[in-house]
Parts: C-alpha cells; sequence; structure tokens
C-alpha cells in the first residue's frame, strides 16, 4: 500500500479534519451497480460523462495500534480515537467531506458523502489493532432552476457540511488555557480540557506539521507545552 497518498475525512467544512492513518490496499467505486476497483497508488482520473447514480465507495484498512512504516503520518491517534471519530461522523445529521489525493498531492476524489456501513474489530494477536470496513454514499448536489426575465437560469449548489458550531482562530501568544480563560474565567482548566478533547485530530496535525517544518516555518506555531497552536488555524469552542 502506498503512504505518500492521502484520504481525509472531514467535518464541519473542513475545520475537523481526520485522516486515515493506514492507507487501504484499495478503493472500491460503484455506479449503477458496477464496481470498480483501483490500486491507491495507482489511482487515475475518473471521467463520468450525463447523469449517474451517486457513487458509493467502499474500503478496508485497519487503525494500528503502534505506528510504523506503514501509516501515512505520525504521530498517529490511538484507535480507539479514530474508531469514535468515525462512528461521530456516521451519527452526525451532516455529510462528511470525503477527499483522496494521490502521490503528487491532487485531488482523484472530492465529494460529500454519507456514512452509510461502518464496521470494526480486534482480531487473535493483535488486541490493540482495530481491523475496519467503512462505505460511503455520495451526496449529490442539487440543481435549482428559476426564471428570470423570460428565461429558465440553472445554477448548480454543492452541498457542504458546515456547523454552527462557535471557532476561534489561534491568535499569536496565546494558549489552549488562554483561550479557555476568555469563554470561563473560573472554570478554565476544565474548558481547556473540553477544547482538546474537541480537536484532538486538529492539534495532533498541528504538531505532525511543526515537526516536518522548517526552522523558519516553525515561527507560524506557537508552543503550548506538548501541543503546537498553528497562529490562523481555527479551533472549535465548546
Amino acid at each position: 500500500m502506498s503512504t505518500k497518498a492521502e484520504i481525509w475525512l472531514n467535518g464541519n467544512n473542513d475545520q475537523d479534519a481526520f485522516q486515515i492513518p493506514v492507507n487501504p490496499e484499495d478503493i472500491k467505486m460503484s455506479y449503477k451497480g458496477q464496481a470498480t476497483s483501483i490500486k491507491v497508488d495507482g489511482f487515475g482520473e475518473i471521467f463520468h460523462k450525463g447523469k449517474r447514480d451517486a457513487c458509493v465507495i467502499s474500503f478496508s484498512s485497519f487503525f494500528p495500534g503502534v505506528a510504523g512504516g506503514y501509516c501515512a503520518y505520525s504521530p498517529i491517534p490511538r484507535p480507539l480515537d479514530c474508531h469514535n471519530k468515525i462512528v461521530a461522523l456516521m451519527e452526525s445529521s451532516l455529510p462528511v467531506h470525503f477527499v483522496y489525493c494521490n502521490s503528487s498531492k491532487v485531488r482523484s476524489i472530492d465529494i460529500y458523502a454519507y456514512i452509510s456501513s461502518y464496521s470494526a474489530q480486534e482480531k487473535g494477536g493483535d488486541p490493540d489493532t482495530l481491523h475496519y470496513t467503512i462505505e460511503l454514499k455520495e451526496m449529490r448536489g442539487v440543481v435549482l432552476r428559476t426564471i428570470q426575465n423570460g428565461r429558465v437560469v440553472t445554477e448548480s449548489v454543492r452541498p457542504g457540511n458546515a456547523t454552527n458550531a462557535s471557532v476561534h482562530a489561534v491568535a499569536k501568544g496565546e494558549t489552549l488555557y488562554k483561550i479557555a480563560k476568555k469563554l470561563n474565567k473560573k472554570k478554565a482548566n476544565q474548558v481547556k480540557n473540553q477544547i482538546i478533547n474537541l480537536n484532538k485530530t486538529t492539534l495532533s496535525s498541528w504538531n505532525a506539521s511543526y515537526k516536518k517544518a522548517n526552522k523558519k516555518g516553525k515561527k507560524n506555531y506557537v508552543k503550548d507545552g506538548k501541543y503546537k497552536l498553528l497562529i490562523g488555524g481555527i479551533l472549535t469552542l465548546p
């Protein structure tokens, strides 16, 4: 399997981003009952002419208990955190933003979809790892037709998945505690923990990108204990 490609399942207009830690061997895409299985590291362009049914995407992989060369990034979140993230996305009334980028970081798949099926299990000999299978069904855009000056005008509206959750852009010099203190001075530590729990994937992603950044790039981050906060980055607030 390729570790150069990226597979994302994002919520709230990509502010709640989650990257699959271990890429699957292949992704199956089904159109009108015809399934196409394509190796992840050789994913090419897909073109569809005319109307079609909603696409169904499915793949299987695992959430590892221990990181290895098979992981798409490091550090990886705990298997249970990954599992809870998928369950939360599945239970949400909003679609997820499914994005697949090939080894050149080009978006080969970029759709909004609902998680229609998800199952996970532990296997003997590897109790800390969760093996899973997931299926997503594309959420199609809506075509609006209006009449303007006697002419029919059509407009395609692409679905989104923004929530009404309160968000905050990290400013230079801010820490999680300072942000929490602005929300509730008396319960700042409690609110700080709530912010961390709501943004585990985001904070993990920032830590990973900080490690990869050069000396100049590291100036775009605020050091906050074990966390590196991206200046201008978006945090979801409780």
